[in-house]
């Protein structure tokens, strides 16, 4: 397992590295979804400021991101060029990832999921989701419903399934919350033909 300290110094050099650096747009992309644990690693690496007790929760929670975003176990890592050069050239200083071509595979981005759920819809009709913000958490009777509720009552019955009469198809995430690769196949054309999401990190495009 990587210390403490290794972590604030990989986490520190990757945001000195890649915050401003328009050529990796999915590391850019990683440190603006994580912009608290990143950037706090950074200054503790620096020592810039001394780490309280949540903010070393807030860094050790970004670190197991960052393995599943570099899709790394923790074997012990002492430097941010040992990760990378063991991600099998998925992540390279250089690489612009939203372009890298996997066996006719595009990694088009990254989205986070906090609530181990996801679903796959149209923008337009969001209009007509329920955020269930202020409500009683209840779930009984709202499985197939086009909110919040109805999206995790969906998943909890069967971990997937059709909510709001085809507004979208909800799903459980794998183990739960992190940050996922998409991946897109494209026609001759230039017309996405399958969208690919992977979960829990064993599929080797």
């Amino acid at each position: 397992m990587t210390d403490f300290d290794s972590i604030c110094e990989i986490l520190g050099k990757f945001y000195s590295d890649y915050k401003e650096d328009e050529g990796s747009s999915s590391f850019k992309d990683f440190i603006e979804f994580n912009d608290l644990g990143v950037p706090l690693s950074y200054f503790v690496s620096e020592k810039f400021c001394k780490v309280s007790d949540d903010g070393k929760k807030y860094i050790t929670e970004t670190w197991g991101l960052f393995l599943k975003f570099l899709d790394l176990k923790d074997t012990g890592f002492e430097t941010l060029d040992e990760m990378l050069n063991k991600t099998s050239g998925k992540f390279k200083n250089e690489d612009v990832m939203s372009q890298e071509k996997t066996d006719s595979f595009i990694l088009a981005g990254h989205f986070v999921v906090d609530s181990g759920t996801a679903m796959v819809g149209d923008p337009a009709r969001l209009d007509e989701w329920d955020t269930n913000k202020n409500d009683e958490w209840n779930l009984e009777g709202k499985i197939g419903q086009y909110s919040f509720h109805g999206a995790s009552a969906t998943t909890f019955e069967n971990s997937y399934g059709e909510i709001g009469k085809a507004s979208a198809v909800v799903f459980s995430t794998g183990y739960g919350d992190g940050l996922y690769p998409v991946y897109v196949k494209l026609t001759d054309d230039g017309r996405v033909s399958i969208v690919l999401i992977d979960f829990v990190g064993d599929i080797d495009l």
